[in-house]
């Protein structure tokens, strides 16, 4: 992740095409569903492509100790396939929605939609208090740090966050540590949102990687935009249409 930040003024034609939620936000129990948004178009049919680059969806219900995340991820790479993502994620109730363990799933599909043969995985894992355990084929064991989170749980955790800056290691994905990540908030600003002027609080991820690193939620409610080089998540009802839990 390279450190330079994604300043408003990129985000701005972006976030004219978010909404907020029209009901309350409970951060406890909620359906959030993203459009993927490639945020490097070099020109107009990459730029069209943005319409259907994909989709995050995440629903969250709460457990006695924390919480079950459910994510449905498609991203449309430029040969046209799609990367699909199915995964089911524990989560610790602290302040980086740590996931405890987890269960991953992933294919692809061609531009017509059929499964390209021998793609499909599955995987799983674990953070013990002292080790990251991965069981693909065999067991993978390493040495955890104390704070640990991945992507996912990011859009969790930052409606819950306070101005205070985090510091932690990164599952990339769940499937790679990235270690030397810091979250800081970096003030508000107004924006021209798809319902009207909104004030929205600007947070900035840094540390080695591409997940997104300039996060963008309202007062009280979810994330609503967050963008890395590559990439860009805007909430957006109508993602993923059709896709099922």
């Amino acid at each position: 992740m390279a450190d330079e930040p994604l300043w408003p003024e990129f985000a701005a034609a972006a976030l004219a095409q978010v909404r907020p939620p029209a009901t309350p936000f409970d951060p406890q129990r909620y359906e959030l569903r993203y459009r993927l948004w490639p945020t490097k178009a070099r020109n107009a049919q990459q730029a069209a492509r943005r319409a259907s680059a994909g989709y995050l969806l995440l629903r969250r219900e709460p457990l006695a100790d924390g919480a079950r995340l459910q994510v449905r991820q498609a991203a449309v790479q430029f040969s046209r396939e799609t990367c699909h993502v199915a995964a089911s994620l524990e989560l610790a109730n602290d302040a980086l929605a740590t996931p405890r363990r987890w269960e991953v799933e992933s294919w692809m599909t061609a531009a017509d939609g059929r499964e390209t043969p021998l793609t499909r995985a599955s995987e799983s894992g674990e953070l013990t208090a002292d080790a990251w355990i991965r069981r693909a084929a065999g067991e993978r064991r390493q040495p955890r740090a104390a704070q640990v989170t991945c992507g996912w749980s990011l859009f969790d955790a930052l409606p819950r966050l306070t101005a205070a800056e985090l510091r932690f290691d990164l599952l990339d994905e769940l499937a790679l540590l990235k270690p030397g990540h810091r979250l800081s908030p970096r003030g508000a600003a107004t924006f021209k949102l798809a319902s009207g002027p909104g004030a929205l609080t600007w947070w900035e991820q840094l540390g080695p990687g591409l997940l997104p690193y300039s996060w963008w939620r309202a007062a009280e409610g979810p994330v609503l935009a967050a963008f890395s080089l590559a990439r860009g998540f805007l909430l957006d009802p109508r993602a993923g249409e059709g896709v099922t839990w």
